[in-house]
């Protein structure tokens, strides 16, 4: 039990704000238009929760090799032979991207280090530490999976 769990840490990390994202969401709705009042904190609490639910839910896809691709173009413009080089110089791209996804959200994040949110009153750097976190976990797994990648095409050399 304990082995699934932290197995899958990230995917109940990313379900659990989706789900008290959503139960701050009907509280705000029954406070504003049953109670006919305004309660500031569940709009934020949804809207903080949204961020982390997103870029937690990134990293689950990233985590199961399953991010979006089209692939009708390399399908047809890439025989079975090339397609674990296509994988890779993609996962290399993708790589790239999160190591500037990770510096520019440190700088985000040390930047917001001195804002508070409104309503909380906690650290906007809380917020935005998202970025180069789940950025990280990204870059994680494209990295294992290139690495897998080119193990592959090297065992298939070998054989």
């Amino acid at each position: 039990m304990r082995n699934l769990i932290f197995k899958n840490i990230i995917e109940i990390f990313a379900g659990t704000c989706l789900c008290v994202m959503c139960i701050c969401v009907i509280i705000s709705v029954f406070d504003r238009f049953v109670m006919q009042m305004g309660l500031p904190w569940p709009e934020e609490v949804a809207r903080y929760l949204l961020v982390w639910g997103a870029f937690l839910s990134m990293a689950a896809v990233a985590k199961k090799n399953q991010h979006y691709a089209v692939d009708f173009f390399t399908k047809k413009w890439f025989s079975d032979e090339t397609m674990p080089f296509v994988h890779i110089a993609v996962n290399v791209l993708s790589c790239i991207v999160m190591v500037i996804a990770i510096a520019k959200g440190i700088e985000i994040t040390i930047i917001m280090n001195g804002q508070q949110s409104p309503a909380l009153g906690i650290p906007m750097s809380w917020i935005f530490a998202s970025i180069p976190i789940c950025c990280c976990l990204i870059f994680l797994f494209f990295f294992y999976y290139t690495t897998a990648e080119i193990k592959y095409i090297y065992s298939k050399k070998t054989k």
